[in-house]
């Protein structure tokens, strides 16, 4: 089966392999409504996998569909890169408690604040020293004339506290009006708008 042919409900809960080692399960992918931008793939990664090649052990990753080459004899999904490859895609993710994210399943879903009352949505990530550490948010109207504030500002990616993928948003570790008052927001954002240093 070719990797264009390769449907969600074909691979849902089977075993992804790399040659004869598994990789995890894959349990899904982003819930969103423009199945175009939906570019990989959600999948439990099994211990052992992550312990040797991330960084720091998370539970879920993902993996690019690209990289899905067909299923096999057995049933199991291959992909068609080695462990480096994979390795060497983790680390160019985002990680949120013990999960990694790929940019492009972050990217303009919704921000709520630790109230979760949504703020607004993502609309860029940046690299600080090789790492994504930035993300931009552009304000929704309500809340950027509710506190006469920016309408896109620079958080750290540190602030979010989790996802629920299930609504296919992002909730942040501070009510909004401490984080406008914080001065990790002041060090991003000044009158000019969002302050995003080069990467190193």
């Amino acid at each position: 089966m070719a990797t264009g042919d390769l449907e969600l409900q074909d691979i849902l809960q089977r075993p992804l392999y790399i040659n004869d080692q598994r990789v995890g399960v894959i349990k899904g992918e982003r819930n969103h409504p423009n199945r175009e931008r939906l570019q990989t793939v959600r999948v439990m990664v099994d211990l052992d996998v992550a312990e040797t090649y991330m960084r720091k052990p998370a539970t879920y990753a993902p993996v690019h569909k690209e990289l899905l080459k067909g299923i096999d004899k057995d049933g199991n999904v291959q992909v068609s890169k080695s462990f480096r490859e994979l390795q060497r895609r983790w680390r160019r993710t985002v990680r949120i408690q013990e999960a990694l994210y790929a940019p492009e399943e972050l990217l303009d879903r919704g921000v709520c604040d630790a109230d979760e009352i949504e703020i607004g949505y993502i609309t860029g990530l940046f690299k600080v020293k090789r790492t994504f550490k930035l993300m931009k948010i552009t304000l929704n109207r309500r809340t950027a004339s509710r506190y006469e504030t920016y309408t896109e500002l620079a958080l750290p990616v540190n602030m979010i506290q989790r996802s629920r993928d299930f609504a296919d948003d992002l909730v942040l570790s501070k009510r909004f009006e401490k984080i406008i008052q914080s001065s990790v927001f002041h060090q991003y954002n000044n009158e000019a708008g969002p302050v995003i240093p080069p990467d190193e």
